[in-house]
């Protein structure tokens, strides 16, 4: 079963959403999923992540954390890191990074993931199918999914101002 690991702004967050497309568009693909929320959904946090079952999810209230990225750490190769949780992107370039078969990258972040979780305090825990298979995480198209979500993401943070 692949292990990922997300910190995010919210349930709204492109990293989220594209993760919760990728999970529906892979259907033969098990994970187990732990996310760190920044903000706290405004409802049950099951109604929004309910799709990334069976997943772990925390809430870091303490508002330093705002300063980390956004990422996502899928197994032990790959990882994306975003800065959407601290700036607005159509103020600055907005920056992201998506590292394939790079074990240093995920290393890393699944470092800062451990840590920011061990801080991190207990909101929800999500049930679902914890059966094995033998597909790679690799084959989960994520990264046309985040970029799409996004390129969703400044849309509609333009069409606000």
């Amino acid at each position: 079963m692949t292990e990922l690991l997300v910190i995010a702004l919210s349930v709204k967050s492109p990293v989220v959403m594209a993760l919760k497309q990728a999970l529906a568009e892979s259907e033969h693909v098990r994970a187990m999923t732990r996310i760190v929320l920044t903000t706290l959904p405004e409802n049950d946090p099951s109604e929004e992540l309910g799709a990334l079952a069976p997943a772990e999810i925390r809430w870091a209230q303490n508002p330093r954390l705002l300063d980390a990225h956004e990422q996502l750490v899928i197994g032990a190769n790959a990882a994306w890191t975003g800065d959407c949780m601290r700036r607005d992107p159509t103020k600055r370039d907005a920056f992201e990074s998506f590292n394939t078969d790079c074990p240093e990258a995920a290393g890393w972040a699944h470092v800062s993931f451990e840590r920011i979780w061990q801080v991190s305090s207990p909101l929800a825990t999500l049930g679902g199918s914890t059966a094995e298979t033998d597909t790679r995480a690799s084959e989960i198209a994520l990264r046309a999914s985040i970029n799409d979500a996004t390129a969703d993401w400044i849309a509609t943070y333009r069409q606000s101002r």
